[in-house]
C-alpha cells in the first residue's frame, strides 16, 4: 500500500461491481454483467502482476470486500497523499449502475460506507455511486501507483496480455486533509 507518489497516476486491472453483480445473478437479472463478474472473480490477479514487474510500481494494493474506496484510504493513508479518483474512468460490469439502481447493493456496501469516512464524493455525482464505489470485492483487480509518464503504457501492456479492462481511474495529489476524493 505504501509509497504512492505525488504526480502517479492510478491504473485499475477488473472492473468493479461484483458485490451487486452477485446479487443480480442470485436475483437471474442482468446476464451479461453477472457473466462479466462471475469471469472476472474467476480470473487471477497473477498476470496483472507479471505485467507490472515491467514498470516502476510505487504502490499496490488488491481490491477486495473493503471496495475501492476502503483500499484506495489505506493507500492514501499509508502514503501521506490524496488520492483523486475520476468516477466516469471506473470501469464497470455492464447493467452494475442500473442494478444498484434497483437495489441489488450488498448489505457490506453499507458497512463500508460507515466505516470509511475519510472519502469525499463530488455531489454533482449521481447516489448511486455511492453504492459502487463502497461495493464489497470478491477476487478484485490490482490498483497500482505508477508515474504519470508510464501509465499509459502499462495500461497497453495490460491490454496486450488480455486484461481488456485496465484503465487508469486517477492520480495522487499533495495531502489536502483527506484521504480520497472522487469527482466526475
Amino acid at each position: 500500500n505504501k509509497g504512492a507518489q505525488v504526480g502517479d497516476v492510478l491504473v485499475l486491472t477488473k472492473r468493479i461491481g461484483t458485490g451487486i453483480m452477485n446479487n443480480a445473478l442470485k436475483a437471474d437479472l442482468f446476464p451479461i454483467g453477472t457473466e462479466q463478474a462471475v469471469t472476472s472473480m474467476s480470473t487471477l490477479n497473477r498476470v496483472g502482476a507479471e505485467v507490472a514487474h515491467n514498470f516502476t510500481i510505487h504502490a499496490c494494493t488488491d481490491v477486495t470486500g473493503f471496495s475501492l474506496m476502503g483500499h484506495s484510504v489505506e493507500m492514501a493513508s499509508a502514503s501521506d497523499v490524496t488520492i483523486h479518483i475520476k468516477a466516469y474512468d471506473i470501469p464497470l460490469f455492464d447493467d452494475v449502475i442500473e442494478a444498484a439502481q434497483m437495489g441489488l447493493v450488498p448489505a457490506a456496501s453499507y458497512g463500508n460506507r460507515k466505516a470509511i469516512t475519510d472519502v469525499q464524493v463530488d455531489q454533482a455525482l449521481d447516489p448511486v455511486w455511492m453504492d459502487i464505489l463502497f461495493d464489497p470485492q470478491t477476487s478484485g483487480g490490482l490498483l497500482f501507483s505508477v508515474p504519470a509518464n508510464e501509465g499509459e503504457q502499462l495500461v497497453e501492456a495490460l491490454h496486450k496480455a488480455s486484461i481488456d479492462c485496465a484503465a487508469i481511474i486517477g492520480s495522487v495529489e499533495s495531502f489536502s486533509g483527506l484521504a480520497v476524493r472522487v469527482t466526475e
